[in-house]
Parts: structure tokens; sequence; C-alpha cells
């Protein structure tokens, strides 16, 4: 019921802005030729840029398939604004990249240029003004439904403001039937009754549907509920909040008639997103290992000559995807006669010599690292390798901590550019480490790696404070 009103209108969504941007382009080509007085040329050519404009939008939307950045409720100026300069983002990219490839220098530049300037003020008019209102006008009258929920009290004030946000897909909230006969209004929903009379309340009541908040177990026999909605005409649906009630995120999947449950969600165990990651890896890495890497080399070799002579680079075992040991690569930043290379660098380690501090600062003994992402071991983002007996004090202290091993490691990661890096110094360190890094597993896009690689380059000229 809600999924598939949330999925037309997000599809509604998305053409509409692809439709729009297309007759803005043509409106627009008129509009200049007229002014600039060059009659109208190339209509043919200027028809490939209209569509890869409008492709573009759409792609956009597919590369965050499902995403509720893109669904109807009603959103602050700021995420709207967001969401636009996604787009308009997508459709510059396309059309410059077409221009590159096939070296057209016919188009006009200063047309697109113009074009790209006003694409934003009309987008963001329909994504945060137009289409909230369209929403609501596809969602209203008959296509009101009446909606009542179930469960107990405090079930329900936790869930009621989602129902009010989404009051734009035409759920029209009329009350809640709770556990005792009598009960007070909840943030203005009125107490209908109580669960033990739940079919009479329900027959008396005729909603359009029935809204389950607790988990479906308290309620009994699931088949008895259907057919007691079916007898009445009502819809009747389950919140299954299975991370709430278990602390668990389900992962549902149909193949070949087989229907399976998991518990992650892992998009790169699919070969194109695989492959699409590692041709980034190698396209970001290479260049850093034939031009950047050398001159590096030079620069730490001579301070290592200046204040701590020995090898240029420390080598140590890590593991990596699904456990397996690699030898990972950084400019060594601590002296050679090191008693304890297990234990973590702190502020002002002795072991550490000054440029050594210089370098391990500024992420710049990381770089080494590059070599290890064209040997495949690891990837530009991912979760951090540490050492196995780290690995292991790790583990106990976060639950689902070897879930970081489903991924190649990687230089930098979710977990640093949100604040998470340098020295370990709690369990709440590795809870919101961990968290992060299996937050990227499941929800890896190519656009997340992007993100994250310009937000460490950023990290990287202003560091923070952890940095040391």
């Amino acid at each position: 019921m809600i999924f598939h009103r949330l999925e037309g209108i997000r599809l509604l969504k998305v053409w509409l802005l692809a439709g729009v941007a297309f007759c803005g382009f043509w409106a627009w080509y008129g509009i200049y030729m007229s002014l600039m007085g060059s009659g109208f040329p190339a209509p043919g050519r200027y028809l490939i840029y209209s569509l890869l404009v409008s492709l573009a939008i759409v792609f956009e939307r597919m590369v965050r398939d499902r995403s509720p950045a893109l669904a109807p409720a009603y959103r602050s100026a700021a995420e709207s604004l967001w969401i636009t300069v996604r787009q308009v983002g997508f459709a510059f990219m396309a059309v410059a990249l077409y221009t590159f490839l096939t070296k057209d220098g016919m188009p006009s530049r200063a047309f697109f240029l113009t074009y790209f300037a006003c694409l934003p003020i009309l987008m963001l008019g329909i994504n945060h003004l137009l289409f909230p209102l369209l929403t609501r006008r596809v969602f209203s009258g008959g296509r009101q439904l009446r909606t009542v929920l179930i469960g107990d009290p405090a079930s329900v004030r936790s869930k009621l403001n989602w129902f009010r946000t989404q009051q734009g897909l035409g759920l029209d909230l009329i009350g809640y039937i709770g556990n005792g006969e009598s009960g007070e209004a909840i943030e203005g929903l009125p107490h209908l009754g109580s669960l033990r009379r739940l079919p009479e309340h329900l027959s008396d009541l005729k909603p359009a549907s029935a809204v389950f908040v607790d988990p479906p177990e308290r309620y009994g026999d699931l088949v008895q509920q259907k057919i007691m909605g079916d007898q009445l005409g009502i819809r009747i649906v389950h919140i299954w909040d299975v991370q709430s009630a278990y602390g668990l995120t389900p992962s549902i999947h149909m193949e070949s008639g087989m229907q399976f449950l998991g518990f992650r969600a892992e998009p790169l165990e699919s070969p194109v997103n695989r492959s699409t990651k590692r041709l980034f890896d190698i396209c970001v890495s290479l260049p850093i290992c034939l031009l950047v890497l050398p001159l590096l080399c030079l620069v730490v070799w001579l301070a290592h000559r200046l204040q701590s002579p020995g090898p240029l680079f420390y080598r140590q075992e890590r593991q990596g995807a699904e456990g397996r040991r690699f030898q990972m690569l950084k400019f060594r930043s601590m002296h050679v006669d090191n008693p304890n290379v297990s234990k973590q660098a702190t502020r002002d380690d002795d072991r550490v010599f000054s440029f050594g501090r210089f370098i391990r600062r500024f992420s710049i003994d990381e770089f080494p690292q590059f070599v290890n992402v064209l040997h495949g071991e690891m990837s530009i983002v991912g979760p951090r390798p540490h050492l196995a007996e780290h690995d292991a004090q790790f583990a106990a202290v976060f639950q689902g901590y070897a879930v970081r091993q489903f991924v190649k490691p990687g230089i930098t990661g979710l977990a640093q550019v949100r604040g998470y890096r340098g020295l370990i110094e709690s369990d709440e360190d590795v809870r919101m480490r961990a968290s992060s890094d299996i937050h990227y597993l499941e929800h890896w896009s190519i656009i997340l790696d992007a993100s994250i690689v310009l937000r460490t380059g950023l990290g990287m000229l202003i560091p923070d404070r952890k940095a040391f």
C-alpha cells in the first residue's frame, strides 16, 4: 500500500523532472537564439544534448534507487537544494563529457552556461514547491485512506511522527486502538478502543487500512488477521521493524522462485559493482603511483637520512577481505629501534621522529598503500585494516565487527571522514568506527566512494585534532 504509493510518486517525480528539463532546454533554445539573432542553428545536435540532460537526471535517480531523498515527504529547503545540486551536476557532467569525447565545438557555450545557470531554479521549484503540492493533489479526495493505528500507546507515539509526515500520500489518521478500554489521545490522535474488541471496533469504524505498529508476534495468528481484514474489506498492514525489535536489519530477496531472508545488503557482491569499484581504484591509484609517489619517496628518504636513517617503507601484516593477510606499506614514521610495533601511536609518542609526526598528521605516510591498491589487496575506500590482535580485541567489543571483512580494506573510509580516525581510546570508538564501516558496505555506491575521497582530500589539507 504505502510502498506502491511511494514508488509510483517517485517515478512520477523523476520523469516530471526529466520532462521539465527537456522542455526548459528547448524553451531557452528558442529565447536565446531569438535574442542573439542567429536563427535556430543545428537543432539535431541540440536535440542530442537535451536528451542527455534528461537521461542524466533519470540516471541520477537510478544510482540512488529507492532513495528517501526522492520520496514525496516534505523536505527542508536545504535538503531540496542538495537534491537539485546533484541533479544539475549529473546533467552538466553528461553534457561536458559528451562534448569532450566528440570534440563537438558547434553548440554555443554561452547558451549552455546560461541554461545551466537557470536550470537549478527550475529544478528547485519542482523539488521543493511544486511536487509536494502535486502529491497532495494526486492523493486527495477519493484517494485518501482512512487509517487506524493499532498497538501499545508507547509504540503508537514512537511511530506517529512518521505517519504524519506521510499524510501527503493520502494517509488520513483517524485514531488508534490501544491496550485499554479507555485511553487518552496521543498528540491529538484519538483513542478508539481496546485491542480485546479489535474486530468489533474495525467493523464499526470501517477504515480503509489498519496498521499494526508492534512486532507481528504480539498479535497472534497473522493468517487470522488477514482473514479478518479480507472479511471486513480493510487493508491489514504490519510494521515489521526488525531493527527496533531484534537489533537486526533484514534483507529479503526472491531468486528463481526461492525466497531468501538475510541480514546484510551487499551491493559489492554484484560483479558489475565490483568491477566499477576496481576501475575507480585503478584510475585513482595509477596516476598517484606514477606521478606523486616517486617524488614523495625522494622527500621522505631525504628526511630519513637527516632524522632517522633506516628503511624508507614500513611493512606490517594486516587482515584484509575474508581475513586474508597481506603486507601493508607505509612510509616509515617511527625510529627503527621500535620495541613494540603493535602498540598504537599516541600524541607526542617518542617513537615517532619529528618529520614522521608531520607526515602522519597530513596522512602522507599512507601514500605507499596505493601500491597495495594496484596489487588488489586494498581499495581506495573501505574499512581501515588493523593488526590481527587488534581485530580480536575489537571484535570482543562490537558483536558485528568481523562483518568489516566482507569487503577489501581501504586507505580511507566512511569512519575516517566522519571523524573516527587516529588512536582508538574507548569501546565507543570501536563501536562508532565499526558501525560506519558496516553502513558503508551495506550502502556502497561509486558516488559514495567519490565523496569520501573528496572529503579525505579536504581533511588532508585541514587535519582534525585526532590526526597525529
